[in-house]
């Protein structure tokens, strides 16, 4: 597998980085940025080449099937808070939960 990876290098891109490489007598940072960046689109390209793409599939967003307009932001608060407390009186089973519970339902 290593030699197939190699053998998909492009010797033309890495001749073109060894020149850029001897050409080079500063050490500024944009172009070792350059030469940095072309040297890893030659290894992607190879490794591409070599094992392929994966094409990852986006969620599908799933719509509101049932939109009832009575259910405004308002309803949609009360029943949060509900949760919240439903869920804080899960946890800790004390008479302050439950009545905080059944004072928002």
């Amino acid at each position: 597998m290593r030699d197939s990876v190699i053998s998909n290098i492009s010797v033309d891109a890495i001749e073109d980085l060894h020149v850029l490489l001897d050409n080079t007598q500063s050490s500024d940072e944009v172009i070792i940025n350059s030469v940095v960046s072309a040297l890893c689109n030659t290894l992607n390209v190879a490794a591409k080449n070599n094992f392929g793409t994966v094409i990852v599939n986006k969620p599908h967003k799933r719509k509101r099937a049932n939109v009832k307009k009575w259910f405004n932001i308002e309803c949609q608060q009360a029943r949060n808070h509900f949760h919240v407390q439903k869920r804080n009186f899960s946890k800790n089973k004390t008479s302050q939960n439950k009545t905080n519970m059944t004072a928002a339902s």
